[in-house]
């Protein structure tokens, strides 16, 4: 099944860097793959970690910018509360609209 989903992933994702018409932005600003409706940062991340991803695993978006499906800008966590963790962690610093967003500077 992981090999499946993998190389699913994979197909999705190289094809999408060639045409991106491939994937769509949703109602929350992910980018989303349009054949499986996938999230396009869950498939990085499951690259990335060379598995695929537990249901309760949540992906972080390390700049805040939804768009940026980058390994490096990818973070799991093993479930919402440690995800929350960081947020809570970040707002404390910066303030929640920081912790939530990101600066402007990351926005496109």
């Amino acid at each position: 099944m992981f090999k499946t989903t993998t190389s699913r992933c994979r197909n999705a994702s190289l094809s999408s860097r060639r045409k991106s018409s491939r994937t769509y932005t949703d109602n929350n600003g992910y980018k989303r793959f349009k054949d499986s409706d996938k999230l396009v940062h869950r498939c990085v991340a499951e690259m990335k970690l060379g598995r695929p991803l537990k249901d309760t695993e949540i992906v972080h978006h390390k700049n805040r910018d939804k768009q940026d499906n980058s390994f490096d800008n990818l973070q799991v966590f093993k479930n919402q509360s440690e995800h929350w963790k960081i947020h809570k962690i970040d707002a404390a610093k910066y303030g929640w609209s920081f912790s939530l967003k990101g600066s402007e500077t990351n926005k496109k």
